[in-house]
């Protein structure tokens, strides 16, 4: 959620509201990732419902995103993987792979299963240690643009204050 601190909310959180609570909370941007990844599995299940499920164990989170955050961490990936180098693509696939899934076929259905790093490793022809690495650039990348959104628009972003950069 944007928010322009020059203006006055109407609409404040209740001092006792769950909500309120995440927003003094520091997360790592993976976890942020992992509600993407959650989020994207489920859009896709929904327009493709009697074709795909889905093998990924959503986990429990405190955090809690709402739909422009989640759309704004789509389209940063989105914008990450129209990039033409070869080093955002790879950034890409990894971060695709390793929290959206992979569209597999398991007895004649199709099935959206995580990957780890060893399985993508395997899958690019690199070692583990490079995918870590890749990995971390791309996420990276992603606080960049949120970093970026900040500073060209003026409008701080809940999201960006809420990662915590010290990892």
């Amino acid at each position: 959620m944007l928010v322009n601190k020059n203006i006055k909310t109407a609409v404040e959180l209740k001092p006792d509201s769950p909500n309120n609570e995440n927003l003094d909370k520091k997360f790592n941007i993976t976890d942020i990732l992992t509600i993407w990844g959650i989020w994207a599995r489920q859009q896709t299940l929904m327009h493709n419902k009697p074709y795909i499920t889905t093998l990924a164990c959503d986990h429990k989170s405190e955090l809690i995103l709402d739909d422009f955050e989640i759309v704004l961490i789509d389209s940063l990936i989105t914008k990450l993987g129209r990039l033409k180098s070869i080093k955002s693509q790879n950034e890409y696939k990894v971060l695709k792979l390793f929290y959206f899934g992979e569209l597999i076929t398991i007895h004649n259905r199709s099935v959206i299963a995580l990957q780890t790093i060893s399985n993508i490793a395997n899958k690019m022809h690199c070692n583990e240690t490079n995918i870590k690495e890749i990995k971390r650039n791309a996420e990276n990348y992603v606080i960049g643009l949120l970093a970026m959104q900040t500073m060209l628009t003026g409008i701080e972003s809940d999201l960006f204050n809420r990662i915590n950069l010290n990892n």
